[in-house]
């Protein structure tokens, strides 16, 4: 359940977790932050900026909404599961407000298209991207990557990128991420 950076938004998570947690339709077991405590209010966690690339890969955007903590939080909760788990994080600017989240620069399209903001993702070392290695209950692995998508593709997901407001003109690029010209929603694979 995300734990919003701002409070007023607190509301949203305790609805979405009532929903997951007692409705018939769902099966779910659902992890709140702000119930397991010892963390206080620096475990921030938002939904734009966690996505599901694969069964075991995971991309979460650090910023403005989303804290380094959340995902040390999210660290330690996979440890538990004893299970294989990777974690590549993407750090994003702290301003301007368009990139509030990790789907304002870059989001997944089809199996192997994604739409991406080109100066933040694919900029070798710009904005810190690293890939998180958990197995059998302990992490194996911090690396530091040149960005997002050689990280995914290490990983065998090789992505053919569309870039947001194409790549010759800088000003085109800035405005049409101001616009959330990366921001999509898939519904299913192309779709």
């Amino acid at each position: 359940i995300a734990r919003m950076a701002n409070r007023v938004r607190g509301r949203e998570a305790r609805i979405v977790e009532a929903i997951f947690d007692y409705h018939p339709l769902f099966n779910a077991r659902t992890v709140n932050p702000a119930r397991l405590g010892g963390r206080g209010s620096e475990v921030t966690i938002e939904g734009g900026d966690v996505q599901v690339a694969g069964p075991e890969i995971l991309v979460i955007g650090i910023g403005s909404r989303t804290s380094h903590q959340a995902v040390d939080f999210l660290i330690e909760r996979f440890k538990g599961l004893n299970k294989r788990q990777h974690i590549v994080v993407q750090e994003l600017p702290r301003s301007p407000e368009s990139f509030i989240h990790l789907d304002m620069v870059f989001t997944f399209l089809d199996r192997h298209l994604c739409m991406v903001y080109e100066p933040v993702v694919m900029q070798t070392h710009h904005f810190d991207t690293v890939h998180i290695h958990i197995e059998n209950g302990r992490v194996v692995a911090i690396r530091q990557e040149d960005n997002l998508l050689t990280a995914l593709a290490k990983l065998g997901l090789e992505l053919e990128p569309l870039y947001c407001g194409g790549r010759k003109d800088r000003w085109l690029q800035e405005r049409e991420q101001w616009h959330s010209g990366a921001n999509f929603f898939a519904l299913a694979p192309g779709q």
